[in-house]
């Protein structure tokens, strides 16, 4: 079977017929569904050994042609796609969603797999600790495995929310449900995650983490018991036009340009200085942060403060402005 090919009625498969079809054919279904839908790779790679899993996701690309063998498209060509084109646009974009979409799920396993290994005390004849079984296999510290080991029942729940071509949240979504569910429950955080994705897919734009930090401070004080589901969708809709309406601002701004003889009024421009500063530092976080964790592992929290930071200052710029930049 080609890893293309796509074995009769599993088209958007649930569940139990994955299942099925990876015990009839672990290999080949498993490369078969990977390719057509993300949300049912990780179904089969946690039923497929490890080398199957990874030929699984090795057969995305190699379904794909050899670049070099493609005629070069000039840079100014801004023709329509010819229907071959669009074909591999097309092959192209599934292959990307999928792995990403594993990838994005590959965490939360780990998570309760650790979990499971936490439990039983499975490192016990090997490892004193967890902390040390997770260094040892993963490479990673104490305070990276236990944000996946917190995050994975409601990735869990969250998965199941999600539109069809859609997979468990990434750790920076993850951190933003984490905060919902703190205060409204497991369920109502689901049901977040799930109905910014369906607004943002309607919309045709992304779903970043701050969208989903716009959606929860949308959210009422308290939910109501009896309509919960409406007050979530209320406060996804009001997150996305938010974003979609700052979008449409900044087009318009950008499409107008500056257009003004005169000098900047004071703010804009310490505004404008500021953007400036955070783009070094941005360069500058971009240029050390691989080679700092290279040498020194720790140096992974400089990362995380770095990244909770730089959430601080946008969720604190949408709380001024409104406006959702991304």
């Amino acid at each position: 079977m080609r890893p293309s090919q796509t074995p009769p009625g599993t088209e958007a498969p649930p569940a139990q017929a994955v299942l099925a079809l990876v015990e009839q054919d672990p290999e080949g279904a498993g490369r078969a569904v990977i390719g057509t839908d993300p949300r049912a790779a990780a179904i089969v790679a946690v039923r497929l050994d490890a080398g199957a899993a990874v030929a699984a996701v090795a057969a995305l690309g190699e379904a794909l042609p050899d670049p070099a063998s493609l005629p070069e498209v000039a840079e100014d060509d801004d023709s329509e796609l010819t229907a071959e084109q669009q074909e591999l646009r097309e092959a192209c974009d599934r292959a990307i969603q999928a792995v990403q979409g594993a990838a994005d799920a590959s965490v939360w396993t780990i998570g309760r797999a650790l979990d499971v290994v936490a439990r039983q005390r499975l490192h016990r004849r090997t490892h004193p600790t967890l902390d040390t079984y997770a260094q040892e296999l993963l490479g990673r510290r104490y305070r990276q495995t236990k944000r996946w080991r917190d995050g994975w029942p409601l990735a869990a729940v969250a998965a199941e929310m999600c539109p069809i071509g859609h997979i468990a949240p990434n750790e920076g979504q993850m951190r933003e449900l984490l905060k919902v569910e703190g205060r409204h429950g497991r369920q109502a955080a689901a049901q977040l995650y799930g109905a910014v994705l369906e607004e943002a897919n309607r919309a045709k734009i992304r779903t970043t983490a701050v969208l989903l930090a716009t959606a929860r401070d949308a959210l009422p004080e308290r939910l109501p018991a009896d309509d919960q589901q409406t007050a979530v969708r209320e406060a996804a809709a009001q997150a996305v036009e938010a974003a979609c309406t700052a979008a449409a601002g900044q087009r318009e701004q950008q499409e107008r340009g500056t257009g003004s003889s005169g000098s900047e009024h004071p703010e804009v421009a310490a505004l404008r200085a500021a953007v400036g500063r955070l783009s070094s530092v941005r360069s500058a976080l971009l240029l050390n942060a691989g080679k700092a964790v290279e040498l020194d592992p720790e140096a992974t929290g400089l990362v995380w403060e770095a990244f909770e930071l730089a959430s601080k200052i946008g969720a604190d710029l949408i709380g001024l402005t409104g406006q959702d930049a991304r």
